[in-house]
């Protein structure tokens, strides 16, 4: 993250009309190393927030200097994360982004210094995120709109995948069989 993140600007918690949202992020594809917050409520929540959308501006950074995709903005998935229907290039950035979120609570679920309360916590974020990388790689797989580089690519965040799976319990790898691998 030091590496990356340059710029972290506030922003206010409400949304259109003045409502009050619960939290918002975001990156711009113009600006990478820069991530838009409203202020988490918890340490872990702004870690969360770092790596997520670090994640998008480096997917976005990578897309523009090798295509990963020919997707059509018409064409539309459904996906864990979101209630709404997202285009291709959605389900990859929240899939990479989402992948790196399992890392990091699998990460955390695996430290020593957290509390047995902490841990637990982290491996249901961990398994959550898990689950959902998992039912969104085979809309990536399956699409036909992946470049070769998009389809390497994906199969690389596949075998992340089933690492952390086999992390979690080693006898049932999420993710299929996929040999070892990283993508971070």
């Amino acid at each position: 993250m030091t590496a990356l993140l340059r710029c972290l600007v506030p922003l206010a918690r409400s949304g259109p009309y003045g409502r009050a949202v619960t939290r918002v992020s975001a990156t711009y594809r113009v600006a990478p190393g820069a991530v838009l917050t409203s202020a988490p409520d918890t340490a872990e929540d702004l870690a969360e927030v770092l790596v997520h959308e670090t994640q998008h501006g480096k997917l976005a950074v990578l897309h523009d200097l090798l295509p990963l995709h020919r997707a059509a903005p018409e064409a539309v998935h459904r996906v864990a994360w979101r209630a709404d229907p997202r285009p291709l290039a959605g389900v990859l950035q929240g899939t990479y982004a989402h992948l790196a979120l399992a890392d990091l609570w699998a990460r955390a679920a695996a430290g020593r210094t957290g509390t047995p309360s902490a841990r637990r916590e982290a491996r249901a974020r961990r398994d959550s995120y898990l689950r959902q990388v998992a039912q969104a790689l085979p809309i990536l797989l399956e699409s036909g709109e992946l470049t070769p580089a998009g389809r390497e690519f994906t199969q690389g965040m596949e075998r992340h995948l089933a690492d952390l799976g086999r992390l979690r319990d080693p006898s049932a790898a999420i993710g299929g069989t996929s040999p070892a691998g990283d993508v971070r």
